[in-house]
């Protein structure tokens, strides 16, 4: 049939899967879950985070920002400090980061040099799917953990990037991101290796988007 509507954004054909989602928030996505990952302060909605270990994304801040043997023992990093963690690609000279370096990355933005000294996440958007038993569209999120051997194993029974992927998982598992993603679902992690002597995790998840 053909659509007379001559300002429709589909003319001359129509739209007759109205419930689809148009993936116009992919793009925002990772953005987004690193911002809720950073757990920054929320003014306008009376919101401050809470320096308690029994709050996973303290755990995994904790866990990116020091690099000794006890970093839960330590103050939650400040609003500024963990903001100074998230790569800024205009600034990307050694003299306009940090001493910790950039820790926080979208997509492939970390550079060889920082993948020598310290722990790392990268947020990327993988594979998507239609879902086989709904009208949704599945999208694939992975987490990159990387760090160096000698923070790896130097928090006692466990390991750095364990305890980081277990965060995120906790974190996001089951967590509905209002306009964006319907939920958040756990999908498998194992053991990755570079060829920097960093050791670490991939974990996947997937988001059901809703547009």
């Amino acid at each position: 049939m053909i659509n007379k509507d001559i300002k429709s954004k589909y003319f001359p054909y129509q739209k007759v899967y109205t419930q689809n989602a148009e993936l116009k928030s992919v793009n925002q996505l990772t953005y987004n879950i690193l911002t809720y990952l950073m757990d920054l302060p929320m003014p306008h909605l009376g919101y401050a985070p809470i320096d308690d270990n029994d709050y996973p994304r303290t755990r995994l801040i904790k866990y990116l920002y020091y690099d000794d043997n006890k970093p839960l023992s330590h103050a939650l990093p400040t609003p500024q400090e963990k903001i100074a963690l998230r790569y800024n690609p205009e600034k990307t000279d050694s003299r306009d980061m940090t001493q910790k370096g950039y820790r926080l990355f979208l997509q492939n933005q970390w550079t060889e040099k920082q993948l020598d000294a310290q722990t790392i996440l990268k947020i990327t958007v993988g594979a998507g799917m239609s879902s086989m038993t709904t009208d949704k569209t599945i999208r694939q999120i992975y987490f990159t953990v990387l760090t160096n051997g000698k923070y790896e194993n130097n928090v006692g029974s466990t390991t750095r990037s364990w305890q980081i992927v277990q965060a995120i998982i906790e974190s996001l598992n089951g967590v509905n991101m209002q306009d964006m993603c319907g939920g958040f679902t756990y999908v498998k992690d194992y053991p990755i290796e570079d060829n920097h002597q960093n050791v670490g995790r991939q974990l996947i998840m997937q988001a059901e988007m809703i547009n």
